[in-house]
């Protein structure tokens, strides 16, 4: 895969994600309204499996380097899913989502 290949890949998003882990580049679309409405519903509904659903839509936002994203995430879990200290891939695609908002009460 070369640079030319992730260029192409990325093209049709204004903005995404770029994991480098284990020699391996992986890229990430953003998340659409459907995909985090659904993550949010399955997350609350089944707390047990958030690691799970997590890094299942990072697979599904996946646009570049889909063939290591597997064995990626089976050895390296937490670089998709994040926990309390160090923030993954869904963090980071959540935060996408955002779109750099700052919220401010006044």
């Amino acid at each position: 895969m070369s640079a030319q290949s992730l260029a192409e890949a990325k093209a049709p998003y204004p903005k995404t994600i770029v994991l480098e882990i284990d020699g391996k580049t992986l890229a990430f679309k953003p998340l659409n309204r459907a995909k985090i409405t659904d993550l949010k519903k399955q997350i609350t509904k089944q707390p047990d499996l958030a690691l799970e659903l997590s890094v299942n839509a990072c697979k599904f936002c996946c646009i570049f380097g889909v063939e290591h994203f597997d064995a990626l995430a089976d050895v390296y879990s937490l670089a998709f899913a994040g926990n309390s200290e160090n923030p993954g891939v869904i963090d980071a695609l959540m935060d996408l989502a955002r779109g750099g908002a700052q919220i401010r009460t006044e």
